[in-house]
């Protein structure tokens, strides 16, 4: 399934990711923002992916994961 051309997709570095029960909780943190479709994430890599298509933005997503206590830096390619 393809996302849709408006949809933004962010890979974010959290290193503070340690196990799957920390993906857990991004995910269930992140999923409950207005936008975000869908939420990926990579104990291994220490990473999450997000899909955002509405309001939320890349600080709002930010915002959050530092009020969790799991700050983010976006992945550049």
């Amino acid at each position: 399934m393809q996302r849709p051309e408006d949809t933004m997709q962010q890979t974010l570095k959290i290193n503070n990711i340690g196990c799957n029960g920390c993906v857990n909780t991004i995910k269930n943190e992140l999923a409950g923002l207005t936008g975000v479709t869908f939420i990926q994430g990579s104990v291994p890599e220490k990473t999450i992916t997000v899909d955002v298509d509405g309001p939320a933005t890349l600080q709002t997503i930010m915002g959050k994961l530092v009020e969790i206590e799991y700050p983010a830096e976006p992945v550049t390619a």
